[in-house]
């Protein structure tokens, strides 16, 4: 059964809305939003998402001042990876908070890593229109604190399609990757990485970019 609980929300995130009804919009899965012809929280996970990238992207700029572009790049991608947000959004407690449809399997939504992800950056998005970038910006420097302090160089950001197309060069052998959305949910992509014709590892991500890295990292545990 779906609770959704503002002020218990509030408390946890450190945040107090004017309209309530973004939080709400944040918490509610398309299942429940079908099921009730109410906003699901797709469109602020949208936002959130830019804005998250800002937030990181301006952060990290003014960290590392002599650092190229592909050094921050890489550096944004592993601090607002799936990985990243999911971790924050279990170590809150906040997934449990999600309107989901009764006809769906609850636990099944609420333990989505996917699921996860995007709650964190719809939460971002919601906090964005409500209270503006500013108050956005301190939710992420407080929650993603941790992943945003730790000491970056160019050997502990890795960027394992490149290392795997590198590797592959380096070895002889050629690395391929076919990424496509997945068959039960299209918001969903799958990476395949083909190693001399024959697949090698599978990644599964919101985006393209993070099922190739997915795969690719996998890749290159078995190559």
């Amino acid at each position: 059964m779906s609770i959704f609980e503002p002020l218990a929300i509030q408390d946890i995130i450190g945040y107090r809305f004017r309209n309530v009804e973004l939080l709400s919009e944040a918490f509610t899965h398309a299942s429940f939003s079908n099921e009730h012809a109410l906003p699901s929280y797709e469109r602020l996970e949208f936002l959130g998402d830019s804005v998250l990238g800002m937030i990181v992207a301006e952060y990290l700029y003014a960290r590392y001042p002599e650092a190229d572009e592909g050094f921050l790049t890489k550096t944004k991608a592993n601090i607002v990876s799936g990985k990243t947000l999911t971790a924050v959004v279990e170590k809150l407690d906040i997934i449990r908070y999600m309107r989901v449809a009764s006809g769906n399997n609850e636990d099944e939504v609420r333990g989505s890593k996917h699921i996860k992800e995007d709650l964190f950056e719809a939460i971002v998005g919601a906090i964005a229109l409500d209270g503006g970038i500013e108050e956005s910006r301190k939710f992420v420097l407080r929650e993603l604190s941790e992943a945003l302090n730790r000491k970056y160089t160019a050997d502990n950001v890795t960027d394992f399609k490149s290392k795997l197309l590198e590797t592959a060069v380096h070895k002889g052998i050629k690395a391929e990757f076919v990424v496509k959305p997945w068959e039960t949910d299209p918001k969903i992509f799958v990476a395949e990485v083909f190693i001399d014709g024959k697949v090698c590892a599978v990644g599964k991500g919101a985006s393209k970019k993070k099922a190739a890295q997915l795969a690719a990292e996998e890749a290159l545990k078995k190559i």
